[in-house]
């Protein structure tokens, strides 16, 4: 993993915490969302690193990180436990959904194999941003339409 790759998942997880904040129709903070990018970034690479350590069934990184997700937005964001599982899910909801129909796709298109995305750096960062891209438009519709799963708490 290198610094460039955590970089990306911390810009990653700013995005993510900032659109699903605003999703559950929460006010935004700035500090909270910094802390909340740098631990979730860091706790990415480490969570991926569980299948190096021990024989864990695939897609327990998932699950580790979806456990992360809803104990920051409980205790660091301070959402409610309902809202911190709907943001954590819904992002998580909409990750695998970019990723399924647009990254796999990319991918199958131009016959890439996962060595040659980890080994490219250029190529890593263009496919991860395609997520990233799809946080910023929610938020960018959030701006302009407040739309929100739960009333806006004021």
């Amino acid at each position: 993993m290198t610094a460039l790759s955590i970089v990306i998942n911390i810009v990653q997880a700013a995005l993510l915490s900032t659109s699903m904040i605003l999703m559950v129709g929460e006010k935004i903070r700035k500090n909270e969302i910094v802390a909340f990018a740098i631990i979730y970034g860091l706790a990415v690479p480490l969570a991926r690193s569980i299948y190096g350590v021990m024989h864990a069934p695939f897609y327990t990184h998932t699950m580790i990180l979806i456990t992360i997700a809803i104990l920051l937005y409980k205790f660091l964001i301070k959402l409610s436990w309902l809202k911190a599982a709907a943001a954590t899910l819904l992002g998580v909801t909409i990750m695998f959904i970019t990723d399924a129909l647009i990254v796999v796709q990319v991918i199958k298109l131009f016959d890439l194999t996962v060595q040659e995305i980890t080994n490219n750096m250029v190529l890593y960062t263009l496919l991860t941003s395609i997520t990233s891209l799809v946080m910023l438009l929610i938020i960018v519709l959030n701006r302009i339409t407040g739309i929100s799963l739960f009333n806006p708490q004021d």
